[in-house]
């Protein structure tokens, strides 16, 4: 018994034994690990410190590649501008717009806006637009002296002035773009050519673009804002058969063009839209109804007009100054001639009033000296006293039998008051050297004779009242008779 207690006691002295130097093992296969460890990470510091270094090195020389490289762009004359951001602006345009050489930039991908006057004065050969740019601010291109321009195609719409007096001779729009912005390529001199596919042309857009000859539209275009090509006076043809609707003064000024092809959607045309022009013809659009005062003011060329048949009224001053306009056959649908509609028409000889007219306004034929004669329809209501003064040559107004306001006696017109009359219009072209007033007349309507310059004598017989300037600048008249109690005299008369 003591024998195995012994053994046992040195059995457990041996197993204690063993335990520790397993613990013992255990610490040193832990101490190695941690060793192995420690070794690993430096090795992996040391990797990432060197692979840093090689990439700050690689980084480095990149850097001076790329500077070695842009210099030699720059050295001939080459940008690349926005990299690394979203926008360009002015102070972020790295080339020196003081010089005289003309730089080729291209606007790097990613950028997105181009801010106000970012380019403006810049003196560039050529503009390439990355496609990310999509938005233009007020006035970027302002100024600028950039011979040729490739558009992003992502952009809509160019605002207010963004190519105000710029130096660009050729413009060659991006399909997608739909509005041009008030002003937008206004006071170019040396645009020469636009390709558009818009659908709206701003207020302005092309203002004082004096070399502008070349306009294409494609069927997109439906309408031109007030004074769009205004004063572009070299624009000579130019395409509208898409166009729904041109604003006031649209073509004022363009005094090149001689010729233009209306949609016939057109229903109106406006304030001096083709005033100032070189048209030789016209011919209104078949569902035009209105013509705005002034439409085809001092266009001094204009020989030819063809009208549609659904206008019922010609505005005042609407062919002033057409010197050259010969021969006018006026619509069947016509029924009012405004105030000077054909002002200083000196060409005018023969115009054809419709039997639809009944309204004839102050002065609406005033000198038209070469008009001798001219018929009434039977329905004319109204023809106000002045209508036809400075007309020097016209000798006779003819008015049908069946007219039930007027009548004309040795060629001039009086309006019927029951069995009394009014005298008119007195025909200045006539020869006669004196006037003796028909029994029935008692009035002398206002500016009724006046600038009759060959009258010499003037009988009025029964007439009582003598109104406004009637023989005013009669300048020859020297006898004046009356047979009646006279009740009034106008000034001027």
């Amino acid at each position: 018994k003591e024998e195995e207690k012994r053994k046992a006691e040195l059995a457990a002295i041996e197993a204690e034994k063993a335990r520790i130097r397993a613990i013992e093992l255990a610490k040193e296969e832990e101490e190695k690990a941690k060793l192995k460890a420690i070794k690993e990470a430096e090795k992996k510091k040391k990797a990432i410190e060197e692979a840093k270094k090689k990439a700050e090195k690689e980084a480095i020389e990149e850097a001076k590649k790329k500077e070695k490289f842009l210099q030699e762009q720059h050295e001939k004359g080459i940008y690349i501008v926005g990299e690394n951001s979203p926008c360009i602006s002015r102070n972020r345009l790295n080339f020196n717009i003081k010089t005289n050489k003309q730089f080729h930039v291209t606007i790097a991908d990613g950028v997105k806006e181009i801010y106000e006057e970012a380019f403006k004065n810049q003196n560039i050969h050529t503009l390439v637009m990355a496609d990310t740019v999509y938005w233009i601010h007020e006035k970027a291109f302002a100024e600028s002296n950039i011979e040729n321009i490739v558009f992003s195609k992502s952009i809509a719409k160019l605002p207010s002035f963004a190519f105000n007096k710029a130096k660009t001779k050729v413009y060659n729009l991006p399909e997608k773009l739909k509005d041009l912005g008030y002003g937008c390529f206004s006071e170019n001199d040396v645009l020469e050519s636009v390709t558009t596919y818009v659908e709206t042309i701003g207020k302005y857009a092309f203002e004082k673009c004096k070399n502008l000859k070349n306009v294409k539209f494609n069927s997109k275009v439906k309408s031109i804002g007030k004074g769009a090509f205004r004063a572009c006076s070299k624009l000579d043809t130019i395409n509208l058969e898409n166009v729904e609707s041109i604003d006031e003064e649209a073509f004022r000024g363009c005094f090149d063009l001689k010729e233009v092809n209306l949609s016939n959607s057109i229903k109106k045309l406006t304030y001096e839209s083709f005033a100032f022009t070189g048209l030789k013809s016209f011919t209104f659009p078949k569902n035009c109804q209105e013509i705005e005062s002034r439409v085809f003011y001092y266009s001094s060329k204009l020989e030819k007009v063809i009208f549609s048949n659904n206008i019922k009224v010609l505005s005042s001053y609407c062919f002033q100054n057409c010197s050259k306009l010969k021969d006018v056959i006026l619509p069947s649908s016509l029924e009012v001639i405004e105030t000077k509609a054909f002002d200083d028409c000196k060409s005018l000889e023969r115009i054809v009033l419709p039997s639809s007219l009944i309204k004839i306004e102050d002065k609406a034929f005033y000198n038209c000296e070469n008009l001798k004669e001219i018929s009434l329809p039977s329905g004319i209501k109204e023809v106000v006293p002045g209508a036809f003064n400075g007309c020097s040559k016209l000798e006779k107004i003819i008015v049908p039998a069946n007219c039930e306001k007027y009548i004309s006696i040795d060629g001039n017109l009086y309006l019927k008051h029951n069995d009394k009359l009014e005298l008119i219009q007195y025909c200045e072209g006539k020869k006669n050297k004196s006037y003796t007033a028909p029994e029935k007349v008692f009035r002398i309507a206002s500016d009724a004779a006046k600038d009759a310059h060959n009258l010499e004598e003037v009988i009025l017989t029964n007439v009582t009242e003598v109104m406004r300037s009637a023989f005013e600048n009669c300048d020859n008249i020297s006898n004046i008779e009356f047979y009646s109690k006279i009740e009034k005299i106008g000034s001027l008369a």
